[in-house]
């Protein structure tokens, strides 16, 4: 006899953006899948799964999404910047593999224009110029 094949649906809802954030901060880079039975969810960082059971300040959150907790960066020690990867696994179907998203830390701000003092008669308006690198723009 001939044996019917079904298809199941296995998709991410949400899959990872590359994300801007400084020192110190938490992040968290969402990734959602679909299919019945619920798909295990694993993350890479530069090619290379992480090992979150040991891990005290990344941690997978129930829907798959990924945790960072204190982003570290250093002159010489950046561990959470890099390229990200969610995968999700079905054990009877197979794997897929989400988009890549780009973690950058920002580092220290560097002002290309500070304000100047200025005088202004009141109910007069003034602008006051205060500008940063560009990487840094979006916590200013």
């Amino acid at each position: 006899g001939s044996s019917v094949r079904t298809f199941t649906p296995f998709y991410f809802l949400v899959e990872p953006v590359d994300t801007l954030s400084v020192r110190g901060a938490f992040i968290i880079l969402n990734c959602s899948a679909y299919c019945e039975p619920s798909p295990k969810i694993e993350w890479k960082k530069d090619g290379t799964f992480l090992n979150l059971v040991s891990d005290d300040r990344r941690q997978l959150l129930p829907d798959g999404s990924l945790l960072i907790n204190g982003v570290v960066h250093s002159k010489h020690n950046k561990p959470d910047e890099g390229y990200y990867q969610c995968v999700a696994t079905v054990e009877s179907l197979g794997t897929i593999v989400s988009r890549t998203a780009k973690l950058t830390v920002a580092g220290l701000p560097r002002f290309t224009s500070q304000p100047e003092s200025t005088s202004v008669y009141r109910g007069n308006s003034v602008i006051l110029n205060c500008e940063v690198n560009a990487d840094l723009v979006p916590f200013v």
